[in-house]
């Protein structure tokens, strides 16, 4: 029989020829000497080795012969589960940044309500900067701010640069050219006047003065990056078999 546990435990299976020590070996789950002409060998890091008869070793939950199914094979609280049973239960989230699977025990940063990451891809989606315990940052449609970049933050005032021009290098005072100029500006501003002056023999009825409309800012809630955590073992992937938590590792 298994032994009791609620550790997780990653198996190898290996099919073996019984020529030679036939009933020499009983099966780990029925007790019962093997006397098949094949036996089901499974071994987990340890090198704790085990035998089976190749019927009795099924998952317990869809019921297939796990010699069908392929080499690997789960255990948890005495009970055995294929991989894709193991892993539709116990399966790990993925990364809210990159998209790829959270490998089991590995350290991971976590955003409220419940979202996790790979240290490295949790920065700012902006600058690229990682966050880091005890920073702030915003979390907005879906994505990481820093912050300095966070997109609802109030725009800050900008000193305006005022656009200068170099003087010199223009023509003699008094030249055919600057008297050309000058005669125009002259010309063009008595236009200008004229057209004052029809606009203010109009009458112009006010315009209504549009409402205006008071927007509150929105300032987002800013959040404050918590200490590095591991993944436990009911968000645990089985693509990568190494550090199952509170488990062997393979």
């Amino acid at each position: 029989m298994l032994p009791p546990s609620t550790q997780v435990t990653r198996y190898d299976s290996h099919m073996l020829p019984t020529t030679g020590v036939s009933g020499k070996f009983s099966c780990s789950l029925c007790e019962q000497f093997i006397q098949e002409r094949y036996l089901l060998y499974t071994n987990d890091r340890s090198n704790n080795g085990r035998y089976w008869h190749v019927n009795c070793l099924r998952c317990q939950l869809c019921g297939f012969l796990l010699s069908d199914l392929g080499n690997t094979f789960f255990t948890k609280e005495n009970t055995i589960l294929c991989k894709d049973d193991y892993m539709r239960i116990y399966g790990s989230k993925p990364c809210q940044t990159c998209g790829q699977i959270i490998q089991p025990q590995e350290r991971v940063m976590r955003a409220p309500p419940n979202y996790y990451y790979h240290i490295e891809c949790f920065c700012c989606h902006k600058c690229r900067t990682r966050l880091v315990t005890g920073d702030r940052y915003a979390f907005v449609h879906g994505h990481l701010f820093c912050e300095k970049d966070h997109p609802l933050k109030p725009p800050s005032t900008m000193n305006e640069r005022s656009t200068t021009t170099k003087r010199g290098g223009g023509a003699k005072r008094g030249s055919k050219s600057t008297r050309g100029q000058h005669h125009t500006h002259h010309t063009h501003a008595q236009q200008q006047q004229q057209q004052q002056q029809q606009q203010q023999q109009q009458q112009q009825l006010p315009l209504p003065t549009p409402p205006q409309h008071h927007h509150p800012h929105h300032h987002p809630h800013m959040h404050q990056a918590s200490n590095i955590s591991l993944m436990n073992s009911s968000t645990h992937s089985i693509l990568s078999v190494s550090n199952l938590n509170g488990g062997d590792n393979y």
